[in-house]
């Protein structure tokens, strides 16, 4: 009885060893199968069998590595950042550290936040600066690990001036900001001067309607008419004026697209005083008089619409002077972390010399495990000279778009 119970659990084992062994036969062929994949574009087919290797490696560093690659030549970097960050995660508890793939997950890390920053320049100029500086930031940790990647240090440049143009874009932005402030200041004290002349004009009105003597009324009547055409001519000057102005500060709409609140309560007042206009005309005293009214709330409602694009607008000042004093602090606070760097760095050169001969060394042994059971991780396919060339061409499309270079800014950040 003991004899045959020995025997089957000798079986069982047996057993589950070869199990065991196929299925971690099914995983490596899964992942071959899935660089092979990936180095022919097919991102999708090398998805599919990188999935099949999660469910026994879903921990795998070199796994999570070769799925960001996949994200990344698909477009989706959101995905891809998280799945290089896992991936430096990981390679951090190996029982052997890799430094070289800690390297190179920081590296992925940094071009998608760049190419975050590409996609959000126009549409979001605050967010690009965010995801331009979360990608600095990834390939100075991937110069941390790997002192000598040149991928890191081009792509650093690349980033660091690309951050730099967008300053001096939000510093344009800014003052264009202000300069709008001040046109909408001035134009908010005509809105209210003509708003008092026409409520003055509506009561003048009201009052010679109640007049008996005819003549006395007669005479008034031309009196207010003459000013209700000065107000009205005026208050149309001011509406050219507002025309040429936000027509210079804000893009150009379609026909069916919502009119300007700010304008089209001043064309709403211009037509109140026409209509007034007309009546003064007819002698209709009390019906100019309500009309006269009309504008002059017009006009007002017009000022409290200008007075809320006032404060959008300092808020957006606001805004800009406070990621002006970020950026000053960040600047001293980079200035002292380099001064902190010149004394490590012969030491972090002559560590990254060593690092680079333990790995010339290994390479061959590398390959070679790479070839038997396809754990190593692939060849970051986007490189410096990409990452360059991308942002030339978007630099190029934008200065069409907008008539010019922007000028970099002075100083370094």
């Amino acid at each position: 009885m003991t004899r045959g119970w020995a025997y089957r659990s000798v079986l069982f084992l047996a057993l589950l060893v070869l199990v065991s062994a196929a299925v971690a036969k099914d995983a490596a062929a899964w992942l071959r199968e899935g660089n092979i994949a990936l180095r022919a574009g097919k991102t999708a087919e090398a998805l599919h069998a990188y999935d099949q290797v999660a469910m026994s490696e879903p921990e795998s560093p070199y796994l999570q590595f070769n799925q960001a690659l996949a994200h990344y030549a698909q477009g989706d970097y959101e995905k891809a950042a998280a799945l290089f960050d896992q991936a430096w995660l990981n390679a951090r508890h190996l029982r052997r550290p890799n430094l070289s793939l800690e390297a190179r997950s920081q590296l992925g890390i940094g071009n998608c936040h760049f190419r975050e920053c590409q996609r959000l320049a126009d549409a979001n100029l605050k967010q690009a600066m965010d995801a331009c500086i979360k990608s600095i930031q990834a390939y100075d940790q991937a110069l941390v690990h790997d002192p000598k990647l040149a991928a890191a240090k081009k792509n650093r440049q690349a980033a660091r001036y690309v951050f730099k143009r967008l300053l001096n874009e939000a510093a344009q932005r800014a003052k264009q900001a202000a300069e709008q402030l001040k046109q909408q200041q001035e134009i908010a004290k005509e809105l209210s001067e003509l708003a008092e002349k026409q409520q003055e004009t509506a009561q003048q009105s009201e009052a010679a309607a109640r007049q008996s003597p005819p003549q006395q009324r007669e005479q008034q009547r031309e009196d207010i008419a003459r000013k209700q055409e000065q107000i009205s001519r005026d208050t149309e000057q001011l509406a050219d004026k507002m025309r040429q102005l936000r027509g210079q500060n804000q893009p150009q709409q379609d026909d069916q697209a919502q009119k300007d609140p700010v304008q089209d309560s001043v064309d709403q007042a211009r037509q109140k005083q026409a209509d007034a206009e007309e009546k003064l005309a007819r002698r209709d005293l009390a019906g100019a008089a309500k009309d006269q009214q009309d504008a002059a709330e017009k006009l007002r409602e017009a000022q409290d619409k200008l007075r809320e694009e006032q404060e959008k607008l300092a808020r957006q000042g606001e805004q800009q002077a406070g990621q002006k004093g970020q950026e000053d602090e960040d600047e001293a606070q980079a200035g002292k972390e380099k001064q902190a760097g010149e004394k490590d760095e012969e030491g972090q050169e002559q560590q990254g010399e060593q690092q680079n001969a333990q790995e010339q060394n290994g390479e061959d042994r590398d390959q070679q495990q790479d070839d038997q059971d396809g754990e190593k991780a692939l060849r970051l396919s986007e490189d410096a000279r990409d990452i360059i060339d991308s942002e030339r061409r978007l630099r190029l499309r934008r200065n069409v778009g907008q008539g010019g270079a922007v000028k970099p800014v002075a100083r370094d950040w």
